[in-house]
């Protein structure tokens, strides 16, 4: 919306100088107006405000035959917002939008002056510009998002002029839907038109990127303090290499550049952990649990109930391949994360029970999964997933008096400390077949989020004979099922099995 505020403003300052408004107090203050009640509808972001506040800034010192400094007029809006919202200075939206705007003042001019290879003046100035915005932004999502992308300036290329005109046309078209609606048609027929290909050569242009190269966001996990010191540093060295006054030094400068990059690079690269470590997350009234090995090995178990969780914690770690997710059953709070992780990175293999096939949920997941090159197995009966340190056993449950949740592909994951269990959302019939068949258990993932009805008193006391020292429950706050049952919680008390759930104590880490 900063973007669509800059046009607007620009739009209604060309229009002020053709009527000779551009130095009345009058303009000023219709433009004040319009900047105000669009700001508004777009709901008050930091971005829409900082923008009109630039704009009629700029408008004052126009107004007053003052040159404009927008460097200050930046840092004014900047104190406007933190007056009103300190917290403000960390948001991400805040941050985004001032620290984009800066590197644009900065950078623009001398990154232009040093693409005269191009031949054209608006070219220059584009490209100029997309990369000005990208130097600004790398560091702040990378803090925020945990990602990058080297596509970001491509796609701008392309976007930004594409918007730049589709704004002012639907604005227009609004006006006149007021006025003459018919005549407004002919506004929106090219907005609709421009608005269509934004959208599918954008779909166009990420499913070929990803087909060719890879996932377009690149994870790259929490950088540390040192490393965005260090990009801070790069950006003053590239400053200082594009004013005309650094030949003299140019050499030593660049030399300096190549080796605060490398540093970066050194200090970016996401590392295995010293040992393995699964990781159980607070996904909301569903399941989800990652394992992360020694030998760099990643495997999901079911992916929760939000969309967006499981590729934020895998973003925070750096992990840009999957090397197998096991789906126990097609229910969305078991499966629902799946196809933002499919976007976002290379799942190399994905595991499901054959009878599931039919569930309707899993139909577009495993259209979108043969699409991003992911090889798809159909288990029906035990299976195993070896790794390099460790395997992983795969069962298939039915139970005709499950309901929906009739079928489970269960897992069990053998480590050097231990053996994990993960049954799904198996009834109480089938925990007792799935935990009779073992002879061993050390970690017990609780089935059905702590159902009362996939458990007994008797199962708790086998599961403390086959040695379980720990009961995972993964349960959504304030749920609307009660989950975990009292009744549960008292099995375990009784056998005394720790137990911990997601809701109460948060993500769960287990170093094995």
């Amino acid at each position: 919306s900063g973007l669509h505020v800059g046009v607007i403003g620009s739009v209604i300052l060309f229009l002020f100088a053709q009527c000779g408004w551009a130095r009345s107090w009058f303009g000023f203050l219709l433009l004040a107006v319009i900047l105000t009640i669009y700001t508004m509808l777009a709901g008050l972001p930091a971005s829409a405000i900082r923008a009109s506040l630039m704009i009629l800034l700029a408008g004052l010192a126009f107004r007053f035959y003052r040159p404009p400094d927008p460097i200050s007029f930046l840092s004014l809006a900047a104190v406007v917002l933190l007056l009103d919202n300190p917290y403000l200075l960390w948001n991400a939206g805040f941050q985004l939008s001032f620290g984009v705007t800066l590197s644009l003042l900065l950078f623009v001019q001398p990154i232009s002056k040093h693409l005269s290879m191009i031949p054209f003046g608006w070219l220059r100035n584009s490209v100029a510009v997309v990369l000005a915005a990208w130097l600004g932004s790398v560091p702040i999502s990378a803090w925020h998002f945990y990602t990058t992308s080297i596509i970001t300036p491509l796609c701008n290329m392309v976007l930004v002029p594409l918007v730049s005109i589709v704004v002012p046309l639907l604005l227009g078209a609004v006006i006149l839907s007021w006025i003459f609606p018919l005549g407004a048609i002919l506004w929106f027929l090219p907005s609709s038109c421009l608005l269509w290909l934004l959208h599918h050569g954008t779909l166009l242009l990420y499913a070929t990127w990803f087909q060719l190269v890879g996932p377009v966001q690149w994870n790259i996990g929490k950088p540390t303090y040192l490393v965005i010191l260090l990009y801070g540093i790069v950006l003053v060295t590239i400053w200082f290499l594009l004013q005309e006054k650094a030949k003299t030094h140019a050499g030593l400068m660049q030399r300096l550049l190549v080796l605060l990059l490398l540093g970066i690079c050194i200090y970016s690269i996401p590392r295995a952990p010293e040992y393995d470590q699964l990781l159980y997350l607070d996904a909301g009234q569903g399941s989800c649990a990652v394992l992360r090995t020694t030998a760099g090995e990643v495997v999901v178990f079911d992916t929760g109930a939000q969309k967006q969780e499981l590729s934020s914690v895998l973003a925070w770690y750096g992990i840009n391949k999957v090397d197998a997710v096991i789906i126990s059953h097609g229910d969305l709070d078991h499966s629902n994360g799946l196809g933002k992780m499919l976007q976002s990175t290379q799942v190399k293999q994905l595991y499901f029970a054959l009878n599931q096939l039919e569930r309707e949920t899993l139909s577009d997941l495993l259209a979108l999964a043969n699409s991003r090159n992911t090889k798809c197995y159909f288990i029906e009966q035990d299976y195993r997933i070896q790794l390099k340190n460790n395997q992983i056993v795969l069962a298939v449950f039915d139970d005709e008096t499950a309901g929906s949740n009739q079928t489970q592909l269960t897992a069990v994951l053998y480590d050097d400390a231990g053996i994990i269990a993960f049954p799904g959302d198996l009834s109480r019939t089938g925990v007792q077949r799935f935990v009779a068949k073992q002879q061993q258990l050390t970690i017990w993932t609780v089935p059905h989020h702590g159902s009362k009805y996939a458990g007994s008193a008797a199962i708790y006391q086998m599961l403390k004979e086959k040695g379980v020292g720990m009961a995972i429950i993964s349960a959504g706050k304030d749920n609307r099922y009660g989950h975990p049952h009292q009744e549960l919680i008292l099995w375990l008390d009784q056998q005394q099995i720790p137990w911990a759930i997601t809701y109460m104590h948060g993500a769960i880490q287990i170093r094995l």
